[in-house]
């Protein structure tokens, strides 16, 4: 399930609403998805959040994430650009990987070990 790739959860964050955005994510991500698509559903997801694009400076509060502490609801732009997004999109099936792969498996089941 595309939602596995939420399973570990990153050590450190930009803010304190990040480990909640996490989460969020987790229980709405498509089971569609791809490494090519997560970041533009990401930056959609946070803006119906929100109101505002995911920047690098952007420090957007969401209220249902605010648990208490000084960033208490607040989406770091700046972790998820450099940090959240990649992470999650290593984690995801590359489809050209996937077709690569694909493709040697049936060259060898084909061929076997004959040299050629």
């Amino acid at each position: 399930m595309k939602k596995d790739i939420f399973d570990e959860m990153p050590k450190y964050w930009g803010l304190r609403g990040d480990s909640y955005f996490w989460k969020y994510l987790q229980e709405h991500i498509p089971e569609d998805m791809t490494a090519n698509g997560i970041q533009q559903w990401i930056e959609n997801e946070h803006y119906k959040l929100t109101g505002k694009q995911l920047t690098l400076q952007s420090t957007e509060y969401v209220e249902e994430f605010a648990h208490g502490g000084m960033s208490s609801g607040r989406i770091s732009g700046e972790w998820w650009l450099t940090k959240g997004i990649p992470l999650l999109k290593s984690r995801l099936p590359n489809k050209r990987r996937e077709f690569s792969i694909r493709c040697l498996l049936l060259f060898f089941r084909l061929f076997g070990s004959k040299k050629l």
